[in-house]
């Protein structure tokens, strides 16, 4: 992902429309805190609800892992 990009084409779309809206509100104005909590709200979305290729028969597993390894 460059480094200007909050997520891929993908994830972006599939975050609720008003929190794609926050985060882009937040990066055009500058406003570095409404972007922190904009994407701190992404995050918890992201985290409520997982991508559908990690609930795919074997993803899961390796999902769970790659969580796993970037906490340490």
């Amino acid at each position: 992902m460059p480094d200007h990009l909050f997520a891929c084409k993908g994830d972006w779309y599939a975050l609720p429309a008003d929190i794609r809206g926050a985060i882009w509100d937040g990066y055009r104005s500058d406003d570095l805190s409404a972007y922190v909590g904009a994407t701190e709200a992404a995050r918890t979305w992201y985290a409520e609800h997982p991508p559908r290729y990690a609930t795919r028969e074997g993803m899961a597993q390796r999902y769970v892992r790659r969580q796993e390894n970037n906490r340490s």
